[in-house]
């Protein structure tokens, strides 16, 4: 329910306590290669890597036998955390209504995808000037798509919070 009274949109939080996004979580099939990548790639830094399993594991996923292993660490002040479970399906399903896609802000889109493409990044586009920003999506070992993007200096994107 949004509107008068809902506490949406009224500075209200209706978590109580709420701080903000601790971390984005990435399913990844193989976690070596992954690391490396968002290493290599983005700067990722690691701060851990823990073997999950028992009943707690199993009682958060609801799913008996379920293992994984969680390696999370930083890019820039974004805390991202790659995931790898026992029971993650070898087809996954098509796009869902949950998270669309990470986004990384950086001060320079082209010398970023210039930078890509000489690490052997796969880049979908060269960068694109949309709404106020200038962007690119490069992909990970996995397939997910990643978008790279520029706010321009008084442009219309989010509402001009990037003056």
């Amino acid at each position: 329910m949004r509107g008068p009274g809902s506490g949406v949109g009224e500075g209200i939080v209706a978590i109580p306590g709420l701080k903000g996004v601790s971390h984005v979580s990435i399913n990844v099939s193989d976690m070596d290669r992954s690391k490396d990548w968002y290493r290599d790639v983005l700067g990722w830094e690691e701060l851990f890597d823990e073997h999950l399993a028992g009943e707690d594991f199993e009682t958060i996923t609801g799913t008996p036998g379920a293992e994984g292993r969680a390696s999370g660490g930083r890019i820039g002040d974004l805390r991202v955390e790659l995931m790898s479970f026992n029971y993650t399906p070898a087809v996954l399903p098509g796009n869902g209504l949950g998270l669309r896609v990470l986004s990384l802000e950086v001060s320079d889109a082209d010398e970023a995808h210039t930078a890509m493409r000489d690490l052997g990044v796969t880049c979908v586009t060269a960068p694109v000037d949309l709404h106020g920003t200038r962007m690119f999506f490069i992909v990970d070992p996995d397939g997910q798509g990643i978008e790279v993007v520029e706010y321009v200096a008084g442009g219309p994107a989010w509402g001009g919070a990037y003056r």
